[in-house]
């Protein structure tokens, strides 16, 4: 098994990284069997894996081994084979330790191994659901468009509970499976830690095991917490449908006493084990002929009658649209008479109440409970619909929250049913019957395919193939290797705001349900590119949109933030997602570098602020346990560790700082001369941070975070040298920080205050300006913010700002020493070091990734700690972390 992500290279190219390989065995001195199926948790931290012969894996990514104490639910799998489930006597401190690592690492922490005996392979499998509410995007709708080929769109989003049954511990997992010998597996994690048991039910209609072939099997789920089966078994040739419980056991009332105690541990005279029960509700043998009907549906020109040969179950759970439920869909393949190419004829049914059809004359007799009692359970398959499609499908795939079918066909196309209305979803170029051609925007958008995307050509028989959680991308394996795939547009230049509201919907999706965004980078990345070529402006512009529009797509409004929501900026994850996009934008963007350097500078002002909040809780936390006179060489070394980590940010905060004032004071000097300045108000880094709103908080929130934490220390060091506690790590780590702040040439007293008058001015001076017009505020503030420029409503202003900040700076004696500190390692503004490019071989399968940051030739800044490292001008691909990145296993 090999492991790829989706690799950035150099801040704007995207590449399936140099695969990881994993092999998996049913023992350690066994040997490896091919792999049969795999499927990623709903966390996406948790990989089921199937090898051919029935064993079974679980492997969880982002942790590392650290002791190796293989308990009975471990890496042994003791489970093997077992139809009641083990009992997890053991305390979790005897099981084996983890520790976090990347996500492009995985380690196996349970694996069931069976008999070498027939039928044991795994024929459908599927994860539960996670107890959790998940919001969801609404459709984005038309609210009206202007002259100028833009359209104003409604966003807005809804909860939605997952179906089917969960794990009563929302922070644990569960997945079930069907064996081809008609047993149900259930895999659940118990109380605490990551282990997994094993709970066992057969389902042969007999009772007696091994009395059912199941060839073909789907799993699914209901609205009222039920597992529903569907499977044909081939000794019968029937169609069996199954609807299963859980009984949770302990853990039910473990997870409700763990929302007081997160450790409370279940006493082993308590612990009544889950368990399963099953009922079979409907049979049926699979249609051997399908007829067409030539009045309603097309047909075409095929026969009346043709012979079918059953090709798959599908069951598709409810999703987030009102009034869904579980659909069940058995499709054929078709072959007529006059020897054609196959195509595939579908059935779609729902699971009802086989007494509803009965009708109300009945439902009056006899007694209302005893009647209602009756009812329970009597369940049957009801056809809802037909489907004829006009090529092969070699498999059926879910996207967006599961609202959206993808059929992909033998010969490489892919046909988008919609499930609300179980129509295909028509290709953008196809002039439809009856809707008008002209009308420019559609009416709703509810994917990209909404917005003039299309799929690609993925070639005959396509092997493989993954699509991306937002439907922008696809993977597929062609000619001996993966191959990534977006989306396109068939009129690149025509209606282009329309592709910049359609990734701003689709960037919302992945905002709200966590996933990431880089498969849309691409995608974006790729019609920027095209568009560039026709017309730089309208690549410009196209930029400028995607931004304001994500911003809208999600309701974050800029000019929405007083002081008080610093705190709530600070925990905002939306926010990092669109300071993120802006930073890719910007190095997309072919000439407005302020961009990326707002975002930048946001991004990082956003991290010193985290790191110094989790640090301070650190060592409050500490000193509230003892007193200093009581402080061990352990304390010292915990606590030296957390102010060690503060030195890079609080290094980076100080020197940008410097050259905020650096600018400030050369557009103060170059006033009556700005043609002989490197730096104009309108390439200014300074103006658009102090003039816009959020940039301007976090500014001065990180300020003073730098101030109360060197006062704390400051306490701290006076404090334990006075009781003879001061052991050499505190004292190094302490001298460390105290040395970076004395460092700054400036008194950042000095600029707090100055920042202080800004922010007073600036909002008396806006409240003029836009006169209570939100809209116009709002404009204002994404243009400092999303572009980095001065609009000319406020550029008299920032003149007025650049002179009084000449005002106060003059009372500072180290004005020399500001004017000409040394600072260009922060990658901001002017103040850049310019590298040559690194040779990278062009006929290298991977290409390496160029680190952004580069310090010297040998050597760059990490990024996230704000220090020096090792490293050369390349790093070959797969080698940096996969975490927060798109992966394809």
């Amino acid at each position: 098994m090999c492991l790829t992500y989706l690799e950035n290279t150099n801040g704007k190219d995207w590449q399936l990284a140099k695969a990881t390989g994993i092999t998996l065995k049913p023992s350690d001195d066994g040997a490896a069997a091919e792999i049969d199926m795999l499927k990623w948790s709903n966390l996406s931290t948790d990989l089921g894996v199937w090898d051919v012969n029935g064993n079974f894996y679980i492997l969880l990514a982002g942790v590392g081994l650290i002791n190796d104490k293989k308990g009975e639910n471990g890496q042994n799998g003791t489970a093997n084979g077992a139809i009641s489930a083990p009992s997890p006597t053991k305390r979790d401190s005897d099981g084996p330790s983890y520790e976090l690592t990347s996500y492009n690492h995985t380690e196996m922490i349970y694996r069931d191994i069976v008999p070498p005996q027939a039928h044991t392979k795994c024929v459908s499998f599927e994860w539960l659901n996670i107890e959790k509410p998940q919001i969801v995007n609404k459709s984005a709708t038309l609210a009206g468009e202007d002259g100028s080929g833009y359209a104003n769109y409604s966003y807005g989003v809804t909860q939605h509970h997952p179906p089917g049954t969960s794990h009563p511990i929302p922070t644990k997992q569960a997945c079930v499976a069907v064996r081809q010998n008609g047993l149900l597996n259930l895999y659940y994690q118990g109380e605490h830690k990551v282990e997994y048991h094993k709970l066992s039910y057969n389902l042969a209609p007999d009772g007696r095991e091994g009395s059912c072939t199941f060839t073909k099997a789907a799993i699914g789920f209901n609205n009222d917490k039920k597992i529903v089966i569907v499977a044909y078994d081939a000794r019968s040739d029937l169609i069996l449908t199954y609807v299963v419980s859980i009984d949770w056991g302990f853990l039910v009332d473990s997870a409700q006493r763990q929302r007081a105690d997160p450790h409370y541990h279940t006493p082993k005279d308590g612990q009544n084990q889950p368990s399963i029960s099953c009922s079979l509700v409907h049979e049926m043998r699979p249609e051997p002929t399908a007829s067409i009907d030539y009045g309603d549906e097309k047909a075409f020109g095929r026969p009346e009658v043709v012979q079918q040969t059953l090709k798959s179950i599908e069951l598709f759970s409810p999703f987030f649209q009102q009034g869904s439920s579980l659909e069940i869909l058995v499709t054929y393949e078709c072959m007529n008479p006059v020897g054609s190419q196959p195509f595939t004829s579908a059935y779609r049914y729902n699971l009802e109440n086989a007494m509803d059809s009965v009708g109300d004359l009945f439902d009056s007799m006899g007694d209302g409970a005893s009647n209602s009692d009756s009812r329970e359970g009597l369940l049957r398959l009801v056809l809802q619909g037909h489907i004829s499609l006009s090529k092969q499908v070699q498999q059926i795939e879910t996207a967006i929250s599961e609202s959206l079918l993808l059929f992909i066909y033998t010969d490489g196309s892919i046909d988008a049913v919609n499930r609300e209305t179980w129509e295909i979803i028509p290709n953008p170029g196809l002039k439809i019957e009856g809707q008008d051609s002209s009308a420019t925007f559609p009416p709703t958008i509810s994917s990209l395919l909404d917005c003039g995307f299309s799929f690609p050509e993925l070639g005959a028989n396509p092997a493989l193939l993954a699509v991306s959680p937002n439907m922008a991308a696809f993977v597929h394996h062609a000619d001996g290797q993966l191959q990534f795939k977006s989306l396109e547009r068939l009129n690149g230049k025509e209606n282009i705001s329309l592709c910049g509201i359609g990734f701003a919907y689709m960037h919302a999706c992945a905002c709200y349900s966590t996933t990431s965004s880089d498969d849309l980078l691409v995608m974006l990345r790729n019609e920027l590119s095209k568009t560039e070529l026709e017309s730089p402006e309208l690549a410009s512009k196209l930029v400028d949109l995607v931004m304001t529009e994500s911003h809208k797509a999600i309701n974050f409004q800029l000019n929405s933030f007083g002081k008080e929501s610093v705190d709530k900026l600070l925990s905002n994850p939306p926010l990092q997602r669109l300071l993120s996009l802006q930073l890719v934008l910007g190095e997309l963007h072919s000439d407005n570098r302020a961009i990326k350097d707002m975002a930048w500078i946001v991004l990082n002002l956003r991290s010193t602020s985290f790191g110094i909040m989790f640090s301070l809780s650190s060592i409050y936390r500490q000193m509230s346990k003892k007193k200093p006179a009581e402080d061990l060489l352990q304390d010292s070394v915990s606590r030296a560790e957390c102010i060690m980590s503060l030195v890079g940010n609080v290094r980076w905060l100080i020197d940008l700082i410097v050259y905020f004032n650096q600018e400030l004071l050369q557009l103060a000097f170059s006033r009556n001369r700005p043609s002989q300045s490197k730096v104009t108000v309108d390439n200014s880094v300074v103006l658009p941070v102090i003039l816009g709103k959020v940039p301007r908080l976090f500014l001065m929130y990180s300020l003073s975070s730098i101030g109360k934490t060197h006062e704390i220390l400051k306490k701290l060091y006076k404090e334990l040298t006075e009781s003879n506690k001061l052991y050499t790590p505190m004292k190094e780590a302490l001298n460390r920080f105290f040395t970076a702040c004395n460092s700054s040439p400036l008194n950042l007293g000095l600029f707090e205050n100055f920042l202080r008058e800004c922010e007073v001015y600036v909002n008396k001076e806006l409240n003029n300006v836009v006169s209570n017009d939100r809209a116009q505020s709002l404009r204002l503030e994404q243009q400092l913010f999303c572009r980095g420029h001065v609009p000319d409503e406020v550029k008299y202003m920032a003149n007025v700002l650049i002179d009084r900040h000449a005002a106060t700076i003059s009372r500072d004696l180290k004005l020399s020493d500001l004017y000409f500190y040394e600072n260009n390692w922060i990658d901001v503004g002017i103040a850049r070091k310019e590298f040559t490019k690194p040779y990278i071989p062009t006929d290298d399968e991977y290409k390496p990734m160029v680190p952004r940051l580069r310090y010297s030739d040998n050597e760059v800044v990490d990024a996230l700690r704000k220090i020096i490292i090792n490293a050369g001008p390349t790093v070959v691909s797969g080698g940096a972390s996969a975490m927060g990145v798109e992966q394809f296993r």
